[in-house]
């Protein structure tokens, strides 16, 4: 689970880096989660549930 201040982190070093990995190697959290949090410029606590993560494959193929 990554923390606040692990994403907090990220984004203090984000320009520091040239690739976005390293800055993930920075903050401690993966380069897939780094993009995710990056992208979405919110914190953990935020609120992420685990519904905005997945969709379920039935409701993928009906377009839903």
């Amino acid at each position: 689970m990554v923390t606040d201040r692990q994403v907090r982190r990220l984004f203090d070093v984000q320009n520091k880096y040239e690739y976005q990995y390293q800055a993930a190697d920075a903050a401690g959290i993966s380069s897939k989660t780094a993009h995710k949090y990056l992208k979405d410029g919110k914190l953990p606590r935020a609120g992420y549930s685990e519904s905005d993560r997945t969709i379920p494959a039935e409701d993928r193929r009906r377009g839903q």
